[in-house]
């Protein structure tokens, strides 16, 4: 285990509290006697020991599922769950600070580290003295001498951003068989059925990525591709419940969500980070100068009420943005002081830094 400097829970916004109270931990564990403890060599197997929050994250219980070999119980009610900022150093990785603190490397845990570091954009490209916070998991003597032995544990996750998106699959899916059952004469022209149902399948293509990437994955990426989904619906089932004759005109309203979604799954498809380093520097309306200590926040143009708080604290922000449309602006305290600035934000471009002037 790394030495410990806790991420202040006062920094922490009630979303990401939420979501670190829904995280469920298991350790993987063989079915062995019950006074065995692993060796150092042995690799770890199924079954997993389930470590099941309840009303926080210290009240856990655990015993392993039955085997044919039989059960292997321990009490370790003092697991708790942590998050701790460290100082990257020569040689460290993402993937090596996660073995060290005893969380099994895998795309849910790479997937938290970009939630727990709203500005990284690239766990592959983290820099020497650069800080992050990275998730922990402390517990008994018993738990400690597993993890020394080689075990690590599983985090799962139960993410709002993924259930909306289940959400939207299947309400795509019924927009796709609606589409499907409409006669030519809902359609302006012939071919424009083909292209309708072309562009449904296409969403529902990207959908599957993004719930399946092959490396981790912001819940920032699933939230927005919630919010294009929703847009997509919202135009083709609008026209199709209205009567309304589908022609490409209706097409072109949704060409930008289709463009972001297909950017956004391919660039998982590829193993790659679909989030853009984004700058936000804050200025004095009149002079020009940085004013500093202002919380900076951007929402999608589609859903302003899904806004999020920048991780740091102006003159100078640098937030990790997934690609779309999207409306920035300063508070002091919860005085607005800035005007709204509107950003299309592009994965195949460095973005450059987007101003805000303060007028008060």
């Amino acid at each position: 285990m790394r030495s410990k400097n806790p991420l202040n829970p006062q920094l922490i916004s009630p979303s990401l509290r939420l979501l670190m109270f829904l995280l469920t931990l298991s350790v993987y564990a063989g079915a062995q006697p019950q006074s065995a403890i692993p060796t150092q060599n042995a690799p770890p197997s199924q079954p997993s020991v389930q470590v099941t929050p309840q009303t926080d994250l210290t009240d856990v219980a655990v015993k392993l599922p039955p085997t044919s070999r039989g059960i292997y119980t321990f009490n370790t009610k003092e697991v708790r769950f942590e998050a701790e900022t460290v100082v990257v150093g020569y040689g460290d990785s993402v993937v090596k600070m996660l073995a060290e603190n005893g969380i099994r490397q895998d795309v849910t845990a790479l997937s938290l580290v970009y939630d727990l570091n709203p500005g990284l954009a690239d766990i592959e490209k983290i820099k020497i003295g650069e800080k992050l916070v990275i998730p922990d998991v402390e517990g008994s003597a018993q738990l400690e001498r597993a993890l020394a032995s080689g075990y690590r544990v599983l985090l799962v996750r139960q993410l709002a951003a993924e259930q909306t998106l289940v959400e939207r699959k299947q309400e795509l899916d019924a927009l796709q068989s609606k589409l499907s059952t409409l006669t030519d004469e809902h359609f302006t022209r012939p071919e424009d059925k083909t292209e309708f149902l072309s562009a449904v399948q296409e969403s529902s293509a990207s959908i599957d990525a993004l719930r399946n990437p092959k490396e981790g994955i912001s819940s920032k990426v699933l939230l927005q591709a919630a919010i294009e989904l929703q847009q997509i619906k919202t135009v083709l089932g609008g026209a199709a419940d209205r009567g309304e004759p589908l022609s490409p005109d209706v097409l072109g309203r949704i060409k930008p969500n289709l463009e972001n979604l297909r950017a956004t799954a391919d660039e998982v498809r590829a193993g790659r980070s679909p989030l853009v380093p984004t700058v936000i520097r804050t200025k004095h309306a009149v002079s020009g100068q940085p004013v500093s200590q202002l919380r900076v926040w951007y929402a999608p143009t589609g859903d302003r009420k899904l806004k999020h708080p920048c991780s740091e604290l102006s003159p100078l922000t640098n937030e990790a943005i997934t690609r779309g449309e999207y409306v920035f602006w300063a508070t002091r305290d919860d005085d607005v002081v800035s005007d709204e600035v509107t950003r299309f934000i592009r994965i195949d471009t460095q973005t450059t830094p987007i101003d805000l002037y303060i007028k008060k």
